[in-house]
């Protein structure tokens, strides 16, 4: 059940950090839209292009980091976390000698 739970963990967490890409990516073609709307089309090329070129999309933060906290969390839980049986291993041995 860990591993399944850390899997769904990893899952949600790389989708949240690619919507938070996705969306980022959307909010910049929506803005060169706008511009190509204006009879602007060669600026709203280059505006994507200067975008790209200065790295200045960034991502919606509350997903890119909620994202990231989620694949953290799976990761440590499945590394850290404690079965049942491992915590107390003599009452498994009790229940088979009975």
């Amino acid at each position: 059940m860990r591993i399944v739970i850390a899997i769904l963990a990893f899952l949600v967490g790389m989708g949240c950090v690619a919507y938070a890409y996705v969306g980022a990516v959307l909010r910049v073609a929506g803005d060169a839209g706008d511009a190509a709307k204006g009879g602007d089309e060669v600026g709203a090329i280059s505006m994507i292009i200067d975008f790209i070129m200065r790295g200045e999309i960034l991502p919606i933060p509350g997903y890119l980091y909620g994202g990231a906290l989620l694949i953290v969390l799976g990761v440590v839980y499945l590394m850290l976390g404690n079965s049942k049986r491992d915590d107390n291993p003599e009452s498994d041995q009790g229940r088979d000698a009975n």
